[in-house]
């Protein structure tokens, strides 16, 4: 009778254990004043579930974003990962770090309680909570699972080891009650993984529900309500993949790529080879473009894991993720595979979990002194001597990898004393030196965090950047030209609510605007439209010579542009402009459009016409552009060789009544953007489709934009002979829009933005975007959680 409240005391101690000591070794993070070393986290990762976080918080669906390039779809984009409940909470940087490492912790402390569980298809044994303990601190100190962190798939992998102890605990349960119980938490396990957005984490899920908890159907079990769980699970994912079904096929999407073979080798010798950063990098052993930046997990994890041999299930479930992460994306040779799919090194996350829950009877077999345990921890040293070994040799025929190979072999080096160490004590009095040979066994996994997870002063990703400063001060300057228009009376005088010199200041401030654009631009800026930057794809400090641009031209281009996190976020690379309130026109997003990046390439051949016409009046150009006696540009700021600009260009929102109809593409961008020099008139529109065409070019007459938030605009549009309003929006499905209250259909306008047709004289238009399929993802979803809580109920009554 006392068995059971024994175990739930233990249970809590292992909880506060294993939290306790995560925080301690990332406590550099947590309470240092540090966060991760990692240019893509910053630039890709953590802006779009911010934006999420923040829809959330004010109470609507994270379904659109205007932070990356003329807006993009959030939760119908599944790398977004905008549906992960437990990112809703963050609002900077340091908050969603710790995000992470909640997730971090909630991995750990799944390897924990699942090595704990006996299960007649696991582990042999239920594991000790020293053991337990100590496996959940070997997975959480990994330099793989806080690479999953750092490119926003842990969210999904951290529910792995429940649903792997879920499963255990239904296959040695011997009444419904426990079973239902069981069944409704997996269906809400399943569910919040379906829900991040990792399909690859999602198949291994399911594949090890099979592997654990399926029979035979001439023996009773746990099947009937296994089934509903998964289904119920599969519903609540609806939520997120019935949209992603529509929009994904039309976006831009993202590209994984195949792991090299020789970056196994990282498995047991601490680096970081896959970062950006020359510092931590390997691009020779990581290949060009690697996904997650470190592979580390430690020999003895690994080693310890192959003690306990698990059932012909398991192994089959373990051969499976091997050939995964072997052959996925392989025969897609350079081109790389899309990264909604799952990439290699995520299926090798999932194994790494797995065998960390295997890990713990390993470890309890070593403190036990058994041969076969003490022998395969000596392997383990052995085969991290070889690793180094083979490192130290590369080392000396690529120079360029010195710092990241030093690091690796030292922090190596310090590994493979602690775990011979561990052997001896191990073969002496194990039991009596376990809380020693326990903690050498740990220790090297946290000691090299600083090489396999690097940080970075939090400063330097929160501190305004030169160029968002400039922008912002750029935008400030609306609202005094407002302050001064609305000071003015009927007579042109000044009216004296304002002091003479607060007058003069604003006054100098509107004159000098004013050459630039016109009031009304200004003033529907102020309505709360995206100000957006174009940014060089390619942005090298010193002279921007033609052999330079080349060369950076000539790098993988599905690699990062910068490849140090202050470079990155100085130059407000991809969508990092977005952590500062800015928009990057030219975005990388894997939710753009698949246009846009043709639309750009065709742009080059013309300048600034893309700017012009689709109202980016913020640019970083090379220094030397503006400089120059005659340039038309307006500086903002600078950085080293590159300059923040203005420049006058067309309002965001406006009526146009000249337009042609192209309906191929292709057509359409040689007619805005003509190879041999030229672009269409600013008030001509290209529609695609086909139809009469509209009256000669003429002037584009801007339209009052009264409300612009994610997903709803609200325009007021006067035109004197009418034709069609255009806004400078992403084409995206999804959208809808309505003139004077009443319903209309929209085209596609100059290949990436959209327009509607109106008539003459004052109009109200109002669009909203929901994403598609949107009624019915919830109406799935809602009953998978209705199945959910039916099992839940089904237990309770039991």
């Amino acid at each position: 009778m006392t068995e059971a409240p024994t175990q739930q005391r233990s249970l809590w101690l292992v909880a506060v254990v294993v939290i306790v000591a995560l925080v301690v070794v990332y406590a550099r993070i947590v309470v240092g004043g540090s966060t991760w070393d990692d240019a893509q986290y910053h630039t890709e990762v953590v802006p779009p579930r911010l934006a999420a976080a923040e829809a959330v918080r004010a109470g609507s669906a994270p379904a659109w974003w205007d932070g990356s390039g003329f807006g993009v779809p959030l939760l119908a984009e599944p790398t977004h990962g905008a549906l992960a409940p437990g990112l809703w909470a963050a609002h900077d940087t340091h908050s969603m770090d710790l995000s992470m490492l909640a997730y971090l912790a909630w991995a750990a402390l799944g390897v924990a309680v699942w090595s704990r569980t006996r299960s007649r298809l696991g582990a042999a044994a239920e594991a000790s909570d020293h053991a337990a303990v100590t496996a959940a601190l070997l997975v959480g100190t990994s330099g793989l699972l806080a690479s999953t962190a750092l490119r926003g798939a842990l969210p999904g992998l951290a529910h792995l080891p429940w649903i792997g102890a879920v499963c255990a605990r239904m296959m040695i349960a011997d009444r419904a009650s426990p079973r239902a119980r069981l069944a409704a938490a997996l269906a809400i396990l399943v569910g919040l993984i379906a829900i991040s957005g990792e399909l690859g984490v999602l198949i291994d899920a399911l594949a090890l529900v099979v592997a654990l908890c399926v029979r035979r159907t001439d023996r009773p079990g746990p099947t009937p309500f296994l089934l509903l769980a998964v289904v119920a699970g599969l519903l609540i994912g609806a939520l997120l993949w019935l949209p992603a079904i529509i929009h994904v096929p039309s976006s831009a999407g993202s590209q994984v790529h195949a792991m090299p073979l020789a970056r196994l080798l990282e498995l047991v010798a601490p680096g970081s080879f896959g970062a950006s950063d020359p510092a931590h990098g390997v691009a020779a052993l990581a290949g060009a473009s690697p996904w997650a930046p470190s592979l580390f997990v430690g020999a003895p994890l690994l080693s310890l894991a192959a003690v306990r041999i698990p059932t012909v299930r398991m192994r089959l479930l373990l051969a499976f993720l091997v050939v995964l992460v072997l052959v996925a994306g392989r025969s897609a040779g350079h081109g790389g595979f899309p990264a909604w799919l799952g990439p290699p090194e995520l299926h090798l996350a999932a194994l790494v979990v797995i065998l960390g829950a295997n890990a713990a009877g390993g470890i309890d077999a070593l403190l036990a002194g058994q041969r076969r345990a003490v022998l395969a921890l000596a392997v383990g040293t052995a085969c991290v001597l070889i690793a180094l070994g083979a490192l130290a040799i590369w080392r000396t025929g690529h120079p360029e990898t010195v710092t990241p190979i030093d690091h690796a072999v030292l922090n190596g080096g310090i590994g493979f004393l602690c775990s011979g160490l561990a052997l001896v004590l191990a073969r002496q009095n194990a039991k009596r030196m376990m809380p020693l040979v326990l903690a050498l066994l740990v220790l090297p996994n946290a000691g090299a965090l600083g090489v396999t997870a690097p940080t970075i002063d939090r400063e330097t990703v929160e501190r305004t950047p030169v160029f968002a400063a400039g922008a912002a001060k750029d935008a400030w300057s609306f609202a005094t030209m407002e302050i001064v228009e609305l000071s003015r009376s009927k007579n042109g005088s000044l009216e004296p609510k304002d002091s003479p010199a607060r007058i003069s200041d604003l006054q100098a401030t509107y004159e000098l605007r004013s050459t630039h654009t016109t009031l009304k631009e200004q003033l529907a800026e102020i309505a709360g439209a995206p100000l957006r930057v174009f940014r060089p794809p390619v942005m090298l400090d010193g002279p921007p010579t033609r052999e330079r641009m080349q060369e950076a031209a000539s790098r993988d281009p599905s690699g990062p542009d910068e490849v140090m996190l202050v470079d990155s976020i100085e130059t407000l690379d991809n969508s990092a402009s977005s952590l500062f309130g800015f928009a990057t026109a030219r975005s990388k997003d894997p939710a753009r459009p698949r246009i846009t990046d043709q639309a750009w390439l065709a742009a080059a051949h013309e300048g600034g016409a893309l700017l012009d016409r689709f109202g980016i009046r913020l640019a970083i150009l090379p220094a030397t552009m503006v400089d120059g006696a005659h340039s038309a540009f307006f500086e903002l700021a600078r950085r080293n060789d590159w300059a923040l600009v203005t420049l006058p260009v067309a309002p965001i929102a406006s009526v146009m009544q000249s337009w042609l109809w192209m309906p191929n593409p292709a057509d359409a961008l040689a007619a805005l953007y003509q190879p041999g020099g030229g672009t269409l008139p600013r008030g001509q529109l290209v529609l695609a489709g086909t139809g009469p065409e509209g009256e000669k070019p003429g002037l584009a007459e801007p339209c009052t934009i009264d409300r612009w938030s994610p997903g709803a605009i609200d325009l007021t549009c006067n035109s004197f002979i009418g034709g069609y309003a255009v806004i400078t929006s992403s084409s995206a499905p999804g959208w809808s829009v309505a003139i004077d209250g009443v319903d209309q259909p929209w085209v596609t306008a100059d290949v990436l933005r959209r327009g509607v047709k109106i008539g003459d004289g004052k109009h109200a238009l109002a669009w909203r975007y929901a994403p598609p399929l949107w009624t019915l993802a919830r109406v799935l979803a809602l009953l998978g959680v209705l199945i959910a809580l039916a099992l839940l109920v089904r237990s309770r009554r039991s």
